[in-house]
């Protein structure tokens, strides 16, 4: 009974762990929903509040990685206490670990590649991204790909490795330009007044969510 005491105490610890790695994962996610609108003390609508953190995008990938650390070193833990010799087994996951590098040199590429746009904060989940020829919003990614959902409901997967240029159209804030058909015979100067009214209204009804005034730059065709 001895001899089994400390085999179960690092099962056990090893369950402890992992329980506690997935809690922590999954109630994070929880209490940080993708995205919201927040209110002032006045009770008035404020700016969207970015709530697809950096941190709940890694958390997927961390709490894998962060399981896989911990089954595989009490797995080992656990037969050094039984009397295996796990040498053998750390230099054989090593040849086999060289081996599929230089067999899957695709799938190594997609993996660093994906490290290092996770890194540089290239994008994160619930934002609209283009990669290349697929669009879309971000729904999730693994250690090899990451997984868009376009405006028509189609899901691409797309390896990290092939991404390329990433174009975020999400990030801290952008400028809308748009046309206006009038009649042609409409005095400029009342459009330029009328538009600054809109403008002021805008910026007092949005308040912080609209960042500049609209501006009108001029006739574009008759």
């Amino acid at each position: 009974a001895t001899y089994a005491v400390e085999p179960l105490a690092a099962l056990f610890g090893c369950y402890v762990a992992v329980s506690y790695v997935n809690y922590a994962a999954a109630r994070y996610l929880a209490t940080h929903p993708k995205s919201g609108v927040t209110t002032n003390e006045n009770g008035d609508t404020a700016s969207p509040v970015d709530r697809s953190s950096r941190l709940r995008t890694l958390i997927p990938i961390l709490r894998v990685t962060s399981n896989t650390i911990i089954v595989v070193m009490i797995t080992l833990l656990v037969l050094s206490h039984l009397g295996f010799n796990i040498t053998p087994l750390l230099a054989g996951a090593s040849v086999i670990g060289l081996a599929i590098s230089f067999g899957s040199q695709a799938l190594v590429k997609d993996i660093v590649t994906g490290v290092l746009f996770l890194a540089e904060d290239a994008f994160r989940i619930g934002e609209n991204i283009v990669c290349g020829s697929a669009s879309g919003t971000v729904e999730g990614f693994t250690l090899r790909s990451v997984r868009l959902r376009h405006s028509d409901g189609q899901i691409f997967t797309v390896p990290f490795g092939q991404i390329g240029e990433i174009v975020n159209f999400s990030r801290d804030w952008s400028t809308v330009n748009f046309t206006m058909s009038l009649d042609r015979d409409a005095d400029l100067d009342d459009i330029r007044r009328v538009t600054a009214q809109v403008a002021d209204s805008l910026k007092t009804d949005f308040k912080n969510r609209v960042l500049d005034s609209l501006k009108v730059q001029g006739v574009k065709d008759v």
